[in-house]
């Protein structure tokens, strides 16, 4: 699976703390069964109000198991952090989304609660039409999206 170790133990220590209102969505999942790793977990929320609350409550579960949390960005709807141990690194970011999904969050064993796939790909499109296109995303985003669909066989 392309998860660090570090991600690994990071979205196992806070899966508890997803819900259909705060669960993992972007590269994270979208590419735990592919070749590419991602270098941030982003951790959507249905409501700006939401998005402070449920990160200072997520840094400080990490913080109580040992990591080190430190602040890159506290923004209305956008809170981004590096969490550390020592040797590794990564970035977490929570940030408010749309509530308008395709299909509901699904429970997911590591990562508490994810975007169901089809959703993904369709985030992943509208963000890369904004950004350069990455070779890997839309491939894989479009993959992902027709086999969570049973498209195909």
């Amino acid at each position: 699976m392309p998860l660090s170790n570090l991600q690994s133990d990071i979205l196992r220590k806070l899966a508890a703390q997803r819900n259909p209102e705060s669960y993992v969505a972007g590269s994270t999942p979208l590419h735990r069964d592919g070749p590419r790793y991602s270098g941030d977990i982003d951790i959507f929320h249905d409501r700006e109000e939401i998005v402070a609350m449920t990160a200072t409550g997520d840094a400080a579960i990490l913080t109580e198991a040992g990591f080190t949390v430190e602040w890159l960005r506290r923004e209305p709807g956008l809170y981004a952090a590096s969490v550390q141990r020592p040797g590794e690194g990564t970035r977490l970011e929570w940030v408010q989304d749309s509530d308008f999904r395709f299909y509901p969050a699904l429970s997911d064993e590591i990562f508490g609660y994810v975007l169901h796939a089809v959703d993904i790909a369709t985030n992943n499109v509208q963000f890369t039409r904004s950004q350069s296109p990455t070779v890997l995303n839309l491939p894989s985003a479009w993959f992902l999206a027709l086999h969570a669909s049973g498209s195909l066989c």
